[in-house]
């Protein structure tokens, strides 16, 4: 994104930091869990195999305390970084792009919705909600 001058990739080291901090969390923490959650609800049954109950209630259980913490800093800043979209944001919404199909009830963060429902109307979230949908057989 720098190499491009991206506004994905925040120009000052201290926003930067934020991103890599994100990036960071999202490699520890999150990928495991939501990844967890779309294999066994999403990936599975796309491909004709039996999710496992066990492995799919546990990870909802380390999901809730995740949304927590996204929710939290939500509540303080429109984005991950700060006040503008960075690649953070997307990398680790773009699992969430499955929230409907995981059946996750976000009602209880509401500043994890805002940021959803305004990650959403952009172009290129809808773009790549339509291209999944299109390659899972679900619109045309």
């Amino acid at each position: 994104a720098d190499y491009f001058q991206s506004s994905l990739w925040p120009q000052d080291s201290t926003t930067q930091s934020e991103v890599i901090r994100w990036f960071m969390w999202e490699g520890g923490r999150w990928n495991h869990v939501i990844g967890t959650l779309l294999k066994q609800q999403v990936y599975f049954p796309f491909w004709g195999y039996t999710s496992n109950e066990d492995n799919l209630s546990k990870s909802l259980e380390r999901l809730i305390p995740l949304l927590q913490i996204l929710d939290q800093h939500l509540q303080h800043h429109p984005y991950l970084a700060g006040e503008e979209l960075t690649l953070a944001d997307l990398s680790i919404a773009a699992p969430l792009m499955f929230a409907q199909d995981l059946k996750l009830n976000l009602s209880k963060f509401p500043a994890l919705q805002l940021w959803l429902n305004n990650l959403a109307a952009t172009p290129w979230w809808q773009l790549s909600r339509h291209t999944l949908e299109k390659f899972m057989g679900i619109t045309e």
